[in-house]
């Protein structure tokens, strides 16, 4: 039957025993584990098991869809890669590559699909292209936690971008963030682009996908005049009033001078920024009281330089620690007017200068580059553009954390019952829970046309309670009870509403259709029950 999934697999029945109290101690992988979602052999590691699998499908559906209905190609690439050409970007260096001998286990695939693609696209006819994979990636992750959000094993959607020009190389950007956009607006949940840093993989325009809760280790700032949106490491803030009172931080450089940083006291300095301000090199593995300690001990002339780095918003009236090591005027630098502490609350925005910034926490589940260059000069992948020229091709890739994105719904939708799936994802949608005999043969064949995941509980080792609270347990969105009502139905609602649009379609035809609802609980005749089923889950 097209529709018809199941729970009743030696992994997920019968279900665990589980107190209310229980449920809310376990961790989130730890539930997705007793509920027969995952297993988990070592931390890092992922076995998908079948109700697991199912949602990681669904995920992969929406994701798939929207890449093809945007004129997307699939490949799926080697998963091992010669180093010939990570040495050429001069990646092969990376700590968090799986080398094996002259090979690595693929972490991302810049370098393998730009020599892939690079022979079949050797004219700007055949320009734009992109091509995507979601595919399994690896990476020698050193904080891997053991669940689904840091792994060394884990599923990516990742896609790249070639064009003849850096503005037909942006309008691909453009298209890819759109697409984004429809894939995070299926999926329901609250999300943010924010402006990012492109860390190692290079480029200079990029963009984080966050789904936002407060589970999430990165910080957003986004401002409540323009709806500009970063994380605090790229978004820089306005010149204000002048602090009562700095803080300073202790580095050397590589030749042990000793750089001094003032800043506010209560904002948080970024190193980040400092770098950025390419005034002196840091060390920053010596800091604080072992970089005075040493400063101090080779100093003996007093003659070695000391470099002060002054925030913007610390000048004339602003309390500034005295300096705790000997020094000379004659051997001290100052650069005033720096911009070198993250974004907070309350903060003016700077790009409309209206605004305030207001902080939110989010778990980064994409991302998406301009690489420009980057990757086709080391690479020699050229093109010939209409003039009969040799250019290399400006790129862009994309990323999405599959595997991530289903962790972080199971962590923020959870609550003191279990799992919640919104139903674009849950692997099963419906489950049919009957007590007695009683024809829903039309009803089943309903369900099948409208294309809904349901389960017909039909097991005989646990009874009707147990099978609507392992239902509910496992997050499945809607219980419809066939009972002693009968042909009036129960649909019971244990995943959330994000619109409550069905409350139109009640309005019209409730009374036509027998339909009543009372403290959440949906009555219908079963000949109706097919509608009423397709208004929720569209909600859901």
């Amino acid at each position: 039957m097209k529709g018809l999934a199941t729970t009743l697999t030696v992994f997920s029945h019968p279900p665990p025993n589980l107190t209310r109290k229980q449920l809310t101690k376990l961790s989130t992988t730890d539930l997705l584990k007793k509920l027969g979602f995952i297993a988990q052999p070592n931390a890092g590691l992922t076995h998908w098991l079948p109700l697991g699998k199912a949602v990681l499908d669904n995920v992969s559906d929406i994701i798939h869809k929207h890449h093809r209905d945007g004129g997307c190609v699939e490949v799926s690439l080697s998963s091992l890669s010669h180093n010939s050409i990570w040495s050429k970007t001069g990646r092969w260096q990376n700590n968090e590559l799986y080398k094996l001998e002259d090979f690595c286990l693929a972490a991302t695939a810049e370098e393998e699909i730009t020599s892939l693609v690079t022979p079949f696209l050797n004219s700007y006819k055949k320009l734009p292209f992109i091509g995507y994979q979601l595919t399994r990636k690896y990476r020698n992750e050193i904080r891997s936690r053991g669940g689904l959000l840091r792994g060394r094993e884990f599923y990516m959607k990742d896609a790249y971008s070639f064009d003849a020009s850096k503005q037909e190389a942006l309008a691909s950007f453009d298209k890819m963030n759109r697409i984004y956009g429809k894939i995070f607006d299926e999926l329901k949940l609250p999300y943010v682009k924010a402006n990012a840093d492109s860390g190692d993989i290079g480029g200079d325009l990029s963009y984080e996908w966050h789904i936002v809760n407060e589970v999430g280790e990165d910080t957003i700032v986004k401002c409540d005049s323009c709806n500009s949106c970063g994380n605090v490491e790229r978004v820089r803030n306005s010149e204000g009033e002048r602090a009562d009172e700095s803080d300073v931080s202790y580095y050397l450089t590589n030749e042990n001078e000793l750089v001094c940083v003032y800043y506010p006291k209560g904002r948080k300095l970024s190193l980040k920024f400092v770098k950025e301000e390419d005034l002196v090199e840091l060390n920053e593995k010596i800091e604080g009281e072992k970089a005075l300690n040493s400063f101090e001990e080779s100093n003996v002339d007093n003659l070695n330089t000391i470099y002060r780095l002054i925030d913007q918003n610390v000048g004339p009236g602003t309390k500034m620690p005295d300096l705790p090591v000997r020094f000379s005027k004659n051997h001290m630098i100052s650069f005033q007017g720096l911009d070198i502490t993250e974004a907070q609350e309350g903060d003016v925005c700077i790009n409309c200068g209206n605004g305030h910034l207001h902080e939110m926490k989010g778990v980064e589940v994409g991302h998406t580059f301009y690489l420009g260059t980057k990757y086709s000069e080391p690479l020699n992948a050229e093109f010939i553009d209409k003039d009969n020229v040799r250019k290399p091709f400006e790129m862009g890739c994309y990323g999405i954390g599959v595997s991530r994105i289903v962790g972080v719904i199971a962590e923020i939708m959870r609550d003191e019952e279990g799992l919640r799936w919104p139903a674009a994802v849950a692997p099963i949608q419906v489950s049919v829970i009957q007590s007695g005999e009683h024809k829903i043969t039309g009803f089943i064949n309903k369900l099948e046309q409208n294309e809904v995941k349901f389960e017909i509980d039909n097991s005989t080792d646990i009874g009707f309670g147990k099978k609507l609270a392992k239902s509910k347990l496992i997050g499945i969105p809607l219980q419809i009870i066939v009972g002693k009502n009968y042909p009036v139905v129960e649909i019971e609602t244990r995943g959330m509403f994000f619109t409550e649009k069905f409350h139109e379609l009640h309005n019209e035809f409730g009374s036509q259709w027998g339909w009543s609802i009372e403290e959440g609980v949906h009555s219908v005749n079963i000949e109706h029950a097919d509608k009423v089923i397709n208004a929720l889950l569209k909600d859901m």
